[in-house]
């Protein structure tokens, strides 16, 4: 009752707050890694992130994620046979734990 009543100003900064998140993580992956797409959400923190341009296989991508970048996305293959080369990152944190995870990422697949 208190967050329908009293949260407006806190929604409305948390929206903000992920809005830049999205536009940093976009502006990275253009300018850092432009094998990496983002796909831009539609009302989320979750934002899918496009591999297919990298020539790794599903699996390939995965290990990197994981095991050089040591990132744990999810995986679009759990969504369906249609998310082979995409993984979703959460961006809903800290700018600077997105920042980290990018710059992992980076070194990872660069």
């Amino acid at each position: 009752e208190a967050a329908y009543k009293h949260g407006d100003a806190w929604l409305d900064e948390m929206v903000r707050y992920l809005e830049k998140n999205i536009l940093f993580t976009d502006q990275f992956l253009r300018e850092e890694l432009p094998s990496v797409k983002m796909i831009p959400p539609e009302g989320s923190f979750l934002l899918w992130l496009d591999f297919r341009a990298t020539g790794l296989s599903h699996e390939q991508i995965q290990e990197k994620l994981l095991h050089e970048a040591k990132l744990g996305l999810n995986s679009g293959t759990d969504f369906g046979p249609e998310g082979e080369g995409f993984f979703r990152m959460n961006i809903g944190c800290p700018l600077e734990t997105v920042k980290e995870g990018l710059e992992r990422l980076k070194k990872a697949f660069k």
